[in-house]
């Protein structure tokens, strides 16, 4: 049975954002990490305990 995949497209500050994240994971990887890896470690920094803000742009 094939695994289920997710997709998802960012525009604008949340584009600049992931830009910027996956330009410091770089830096301190030494290569370009590959978008599901960038997903995969921020995803492995997600406390599901914490409280998430309102705010509209996604920042906590």
């Amino acid at each position: 049975m094939a695994k289920p995949s997710a997709s998802v497209t960012l525009y604008g500050d949340r584009a600049e954002q992931f830009r910027s994240i996956k330009d410091d994971l770089e830096d301190v990887l030494g290569h370009e990490p590959p978008n599901a890896q960038v997903v995969g470690l921020m995803m492995a920094d997600f406390d599901p305990d914490a409280p998430l803000s309102a705010d509209p742009a996604g920042s906590r």
